[in-house]
């Protein structure tokens, strides 16, 4: 082969060398290969490629921050000198205990307080099953005591629910976001029997029976709202005293 023949096959062995380093050099580690063409609009392939899934924004606990309080056991045993947080989402009581966190299960309590920071008093809860209720449909596992008198008692239920992203690509509308929604429901308990408080006062008038018209001339002149908690712990007062 004469020197012209070499000279071309050294140029030719010289190009493959050069074409694939350049396709290593364009490759990620992923596998996957960068655009390099110019001619390439890398926004217009980006557009194409789907959305991330939507992220989930909120709080599963009652209260997300830390409180004091006391925990009593099923066994008697008292907790006490720790901070607490219910979670609802794991229906257990978290424990900050030396730098981490224990978690109690809803099972095995009998009932803890924490601190309400705002009022300075103290916040009870109970499980559910130490009230002997008749049914306990409805009502959380462990649920808050807002206030007692006489056998009758006012319950806060608590529950978590998620409000799906309603985000439509094609419009580019609508939240981005799951949400986590933490929801309560009152209950009036009455010879262990629980009754739901709706919203409503028209819808309460067979829970109120005879006391009724006083339940509602009292709602009325002091323009409570069923939905208000200290309104509630009112109109359970009100009802007791009746």
């Amino acid at each position: 082969m004469n020197s012209y023949g070499l000279s071309s096959m050294r140029k030719v062995v010289l190009l493959i060398v050069l074409l694939i380093s350049a396709t290593a050099f364009g490759q990620k580690s992923t596998g996957q290969l960068t655009i390099m063409d110019a001619n390439v609009d890398p926004g217009g392939i980006i557009n194409e490629l789907p959305l991330a899934p939507p992220s989930t924004v909120g709080s599963t606990y009652i209260y997300e921050d830390w409180r004091s309080g006391e925990l009593t056991l099923k066994n008697g045993t008292k907790i006490s000198g720790y901070n607490l947080r219910y979670d609802l989402e794991s229906d257990g009581l978290e424990i900050r205990y030396q730098g981490e966190i224990k978690i109690c299960p809803y099972k095995m309590i009998d009932m803890f307080t924490i601190s309400n920071p705002e009022s300075g008093l103290e916040m009870k809860f109970i499980s559910s099953k130490k009230l002997n209720l008749v049914s306990a449909a409805g009502l959380s596992n462990v649920v808050q005591v807002l206030s007692k008198n006489q056998g009758t008692l006012l319950l806060k239920s608590y529950s978590i629910s998620v409000k799906e992203s309603t985000y439509v690509p094609a419009l580019d509308m609508g939240d981005h976001e799951n949400k986590i929604q933490v929801k309560f429901k009152y209950y009036f308990v009455m010879k262990n029997e629980i009754n739901p408080l709706d919203k409503r006062l028209k819808k309460n008038k067979d829970l109120f029976s005879s006391k009724y018209p006083d339940i509602e001339e009292c709602v009325k002149s002091k323009r409570l709202k069923l939905n208000n908690e200290s309104d509630e712990v009112m109109l359970f007062s009100y009802y007791n005293s009746l």
